[in-house]
């Protein structure tokens, strides 16, 4: 097998690309990949087009969590430039109700109120980051439950605290999950960013919202069907057995 010559140093140099900045129509800025304004999506024939135009879209993605999706409205901007710049057009905002980052800045809970009590100031970040996006020709994709967990100051008893996982597969079966879910979905949808102008629901730059994220009660791939439901505490093991049985029946 024949090698590659040996590198000649003397005939090479350090070639960076600096992450926050990048000459405009060069070969490291792809921001012409990505237009604005954003018109609504549609399905035709299965692909992804233009509602208005029924040009192909064709997506490049990437996902931005927990902290990195709350930056402050100096970072926002500059992270926005950076993503379009590279030829990105899809954002997922992923983690936003998680419960270890928010005494960091990370989560969309009040310090000392996690689960149960959105903050104002941290929704005001993700509005603006978002609005940040799409005025850079990036759509938006909006995770609703990944990581929130359920407390008793929310209406349970006390073994909702031996859930794990998130509390995934009888979130989608008690009724106070549900509404919960049902709430949250209301507080961070329902509503007009400030910097876009718009409801978040006549926002063509939202291109699609996450219910519920890796959530089945045949559980994650490479486990058998129904793994952990045997370990369900009560009253929430009855419930899935119920829903179950009740459902067999019908």
């Amino acid at each position: 097998m024949l090698l590659p010559p040996p590198l000649d140093a003397t005939n090479s140099f350090a070639w960076q690309i600096p992450w926050d900045r990048a000459a405009p129509n060069s070969a490291a800025d792809m921001t012409r990949l990505n237009a604005g304004p954003l018109g609504a999506i549609a399905v035709k024939n299965g692909v992804f087009v233009d509602a208005k135009t029924g040009k192909r879209i064709k997506f490049l993605a990437t996902n931005v969590g927990a902290e990195a999706a709350f930056p402050t409205k100096r970072e926002a901007d500059l992270r926005a430039a950076q993503i379009a710049r590279s030829g990105i057009n899809l954002v997922r905002l992923h983690h936003l109700n998680n419960g270890w980052a928010t005494d960091a800045g990370g989560a969309i809970w009040k310090k000392g109120r996690n689960w149960v009590e959105i903050d104002p100031a941290q929704v005001d970040k993700l509005d603006y980051f978002v609005a940040a996006l799409i005025k850079r020709g990036i759509y938006v994709n909006m995770n609703l439950q990944v990581s929130r967990e359920y407390v008793e100051e929310l209406g349970f008893p006390a073994s909702v605290r031996q859930l794990k996982s998130f509390a995934k597969k009888i979130d989608k079966i008690n009724p106070r999950m549900i509404e919960l879910q049902r709430e949250y979905a209301k507080d961070l949808l329902d509503r007009r960013n400030p910097y876009l102008g718009r409801m978040y629901r006549d926002e063509p730059g939202l291109a699609i919202v996450e219910i519920n994220n890796e959530n089945s009660l045949v559980g994650w791939p490479g486990e058998s069907p129904g793994a952990g439901l045997d370990g369900f505490p009560e009253p929430f093991r009855s419930e899935i057995r119920a829903a179950w049985v009740g459902w067999l029946r019908k």
